[in-house]
């Protein structure tokens, strides 16, 4: 029987707006999504990040502060989950692709 080996990921969570947040889409609700995932696909939870209404703003310190860890723990981290593409980045699959390779 082959033994399947449990990978690591982070989670991001992020409001962008006060209204968001009341609406199902609070941090807390995103982090319960997230966990669950992440539980079902035996992945462990090494880090959570998370930011609270960023809006529109194009500079993002918790995102560069989750490239950071990336790097400081190099193939640690097979996976980042969120709870949907516009919670991670603006820009859907280009700016995922972008953030993807950095």
């Amino acid at each position: 029987m082959e033994k399947l080996t449990q990978k690591n990921c982070i989670i991001y969570l992020r409001v962008s707006s006060s209204k968001q947040a009341q609406q199902g889409e609070s941090i807390e609700d995103q982090k319960k999504i997230c966990e669950i995932f992440a539980k079902r696909s035996n992945l462990k939870i090494l880090e959570v990040f998370s930011e609270q209404f960023s809006g529109r703003k194009n500079d993002r310190p918790v995102i560069e502060d989750i490239i950071t860890y990336i790097k400081k723990h190099p193939n640690k981290v097979q996976y980042i989950i969120f709870r949907a593409i516009d919670r991670f980045t603006r820009n859907g699959t280009l700016g995922y692709e972008s953030l993807k390779q950095r």
